[in-house]
Formats: C-alpha cells, structure tokens, sequence
C-alpha cells in the first residue's frame, strides 16, 4: 500500500515545505491483492538482487582505486546509470547487504533498497530515504537499537550511521528533513505481515564517520528451494496464490535461527514452497485423489480428513499465518494455521485449520493436517 511522505526543511525558525511525494513501499504478500507478487519477489530477490550485489562490489573493487581516481570522482562518485546500483547499504548486526536503487516502484523494491528521489543520497547533508518491503531486505531492522550501526558504502567512500531511534508511524505521516546527515529506513509494519497494513516501522540513524571504502566480503549463496513432490497434473490446476484464495497472514519462526539464513531471499523461497504444499493438499482433499494426496502425504496414506473430502474451503475467517521452524539455516518444517468454512462434504461447518510439513530429504511433506469444530 503506498505512502505520502512529506520532507519539509527546517532553517532557522522557519519550516519551508518542500514537494509532496507519493512512496510506493508495498507489504509482500498481499493476499489475493497482490497474488504472485510472493514467487516474483523470490525470484527477483535471489537472482537480480543478489547479481545487483556483485555489481556494485566489482565496480568498487575495480575502482579501489587509486587516490587521483576518487579525486576526479569526487566524494559521491559518479551518478549511476538507470537500473544500476548508486552504492550498498549494509548492517553488519542484521548480516545485511542490499543494493540500493534509485526509485521506490514496484521494479525497484521487488530487487533492491529504494531511494527515495525527494530525498538527498546518503552521505550529504539532509535527510535520506531509503525504503524496502518488510519480510524481506527490511524484516529485521526492528532488531536495531540505539548505538548499533549501519554503513552506505560507494566505491571510493563508506558513510557510516549509528542508530538513534525508531518510531511506528501511521502511513503518510511526515518525515523531516534535518541540517545533518540522517538516514531513515522505512519499512511497512507489522514486520512480518504478509497482508497490506496501514502504518510504517521507521529507523533514524545519524551520519558520525565518513572513510574510504575497504574491501567487503561476499555474501553468502542462496539457497537452494525446498521440492514438492505435487503430481504434474496437480501441478497444472495451479498450486500458487494466483489460483488459489487464501488472505495471508504473518511470517514467524520457531527454533534457532540463522543470522545468515536470513540474508538470503531462503525465507520466501521456504514460504513459497510450503504454501505450495498446502495448496496442494487442499486441492488433492477437496479433489478425493488418493493418489495425489498420498504424494503429498505418504506418512498420512489412508487418513484423509472427512470434514473436507469431496467438499472445498468455502472461506476463512482468520487470515493464514505461517511458522517456518529451523535449526541454524536449515529448515525442519512448517506449520499452517487458519479458521476456515468447510461446504460439500460429509461434515461441513467453521474449523480451526492446522497443517504441519515437514522436510524430509530435499522434500517438503505434509506430516499432519487436521480440522477441529471452531468453538
């Protein structure tokens, strides 16, 4: 859902209001509003996000340049062509390395940080901008604390920020500029929605050292997607949220988890999976198919639910929230929760929904699917 944010400039005792913008920073995984945005994300994350990353690293490791090269650049560096990286934001506590666009659409949030074009580019004087969709660059900057830092990094120059404060704003809620260098991190809030929410989650960090740039190390692989073992002809009903109704609900974790792990694009690509799963076993249930559901849900052969077999969900109630558990940066598993209607089978009524998977192998089964009277 998009934002209205307002810069206004303050010099000496008066306020000089300064255009009003239209932010685009748009909550992944948004029910039905935004169906498929989820695979897209996963795969624009992984794949130009992280190539992006390489980009900036080689033009800096290339520029590492020598002292007359960044003289002749300049303190900022050369602007950068449309679609290319200006710099990388990086916070060291999060494990966190994104590239930075110009821009706040859908194009640039669904890779990369956005910029905010009203606002000044990290490093000068002013207020920056920089936003990103909540789950995925941004799911964890709520971990930030006052003292903890971050670090905007450009070829030949390493703007670093310390953290000041945070504040959970209502969306079009103005944002100040400042005389000092200031970057503010916007994300939508709650973090881990997975549904369109109407406030912002902002981090205020300060400007407090400016040095050449060093070199940084490579960030870690991403992962490799969890397989569903869905029939093709399952698989051709469309087993994804464009197809299927199904307003989502939050993203939590059960278990340790990875610091590194999560500075990957794995955890859409766990969700992905496991809602794949889900729709498949909803689908082989609502079908009577033995045979995909035994696909599906080997270790539950013979123990299909009556309250749903042969019938269809005919709505939920409560939106769809998923846990992922995890040991380090392996995932175990997932659980599934909703209150949903049930029509056309034996038993139809209002259930309280829950199904379990689990990893086995390189595979992701459902290990339990139940359906208990909502009281």
């Amino acid at each position: 859902m998009p934002f209205k944010g307002m810069l206004r400039e303050r010099r000496g005792r008066r306020v000089v209001r300064l255009v009003l913008v239209a932010v685009s920073v748009t909550c992944i995984g948004a029910g039905l509003l935004l169906a498929g945005h989820i695979a897209w994300f996963v795969r624009s994350s992984s794949v130009r996000g992280a190539a992006l990353v390489q980009r900036e690293r080689r033009a800096i490791s290339v520029s590492k340049p020598t002292a007359s090269t960044c003289q002749s650049l300049g303190q900022y560096g050369a602007p950068a062509a449309s679609g290319e990286p200006q710099g990388l934001l990086e916070i060291p506590l999060l494990g966190l390395t994104a590239p930075v666009l110009q821009g706040t659409g859908d194009a640039v949030l669904d890779e990369a940080v956005g910029h905010v074009p009203a606002s000044v580019w990290p490093g000068r004087s002013g207020t920056s901008v920089l936003a990103a969709h909540d789950v995925t660059w941004f799911s964890r900057i709520g971990q930030l604390r006052p003292g903890d830092e971050l670090r905007y990094v450009m070829p030949c120059r390493t703007f670093t920020y310390r953290v000041m404060s945070h504040r959970v704003v209502a969306a079009g809620s103005p944002v100040f500029n400042t005389a000092t260098a200031r970057i503010v991190l916007d994300t939508c809030y709650p973090l881990d929605a997975l549904y369109l929410t109407g406030s912002r989650y902002l981090v205020y960090a300060d400007l407090i050292k400016t040095g050449p740039t060093s070199a940084i190390p490579a960030p870690p692989a991403s992962p490799s997607p969890l397989i569903v073992p869905a029939p093709k002809a399952l698989v051709a009903e469309g087993l994804g949220l464009q197809q299927n109704e199904a307003p989502l609900g939050v993203l939590s974790f059960a278990g340790s988890l990875s610091s590194s792990w999560r500075r990957t694009s794995a955890p859409l690509q766990t969700e992905t999976s496991v809602l794949t799963a889900y729709f498949g076993i909803v689908r082989s249930a609502e079908q009577a198919n033995q045979s995909w559901w035994a696909d599906l849900a080997p270790s539950l052969r013979g123990s299909a639910p009556a309250d749903l077999w042969g019938g269809r969900i005919t709505g939920y109630h409560t939106p769809l929230d998923i846990t992922l558990r995890l040991r380090g940066s392996r995932v175990l598993g997932a659980t599934l929760t909703a209150e949903v209607s049930s029509a056309g089978s034996r038993q139809p009524g209002t259930y309280n929904l829950a199904v379990t998977e689990t990893v086995t192998g390189d595979e992701l089964l459902v290990s339990s699917f139940t359906m208990q009277p909502a009281g």
